[in-house]
């Protein structure tokens, strides 16, 4: 037997076993960032690249322009504005939506020591999801096939599979569509 005491709560409960919770950080980490977002709640993505400098912005267009532009998304960064966005805009929300760390780093310290440690950041993506704001950054490889991941907001340091940083670190030429590039 075992007694257990939420944390938030007095009142102390005595369970007919013991149950041993894990230790192992994945377990109980939310390792899903965007688990409750919709995908029409998200508004805009910019993604900020400090090792090659290309960075990119992208946003949805209002419902009353899609008909007329022919496209859900645009690209705004960099000048000038592509319309057509749609494939790139839709594996880009996939991939956000589904976007789960592979594995729990640690607790986030003091930023210039994460910084030193894992190389954040060496792209930055901001989401803005209903008029919130969203930061996500990648440093170096941590290890064969992942990433570090720091997520704004969050007091542990991630790693992230490399299709899921391929998938997020694609460059603008790659995300044109083939009569525009």
């Amino acid at each position: 037997e075992i007694y257990m005491r939420r944390a938030d709560r007095a009142e102390v409960y005595l369970s007919g076993d013991a149950i041993l919770p894990s230790v192992d950080p994945v377990e109980w980490c939310d390792t899903r960032f965007l688990a409750e977002v919709e995908e029409p709640e998200i508004e805009w993505v910019r993604r900020e690249d400090f090792e090659t400098g290309e960075s990119w912005r992208i946003e949805r267009v209002p419902e009353a322009e899609r008909e007329a532009l022919g496209a859900a998304w645009r690209l705004t960064e960099p000048e000038p504005a592509q319309a057509a966005w749609d494939f790139a805009g839709e594996s880009l929300m996939h991939t956000l939506l589904g976007l789960t760390a592979s594995d729990v780093l640690g607790r986030a310290g003091d930023p210039a020591t994460d910084a030193a440690q894992h190389g954040f950041p060496t792209d930055r993506f901001t989401v803005g999801v209903a008029g919130q704001v969203l930061r996500l950054e990648l440093g170096r490889p941590v290890r064969t096939g992942h990433r570090a991941l720091r997520v704004g907001g969050i007091p542990f340091l991630y790693a992230l599979g490399d299709f899921d940083v391929a998938q997020l670190r694609q460059p603008v030429a790659e995300m044109l569509p083939a009569d525009e590039d």
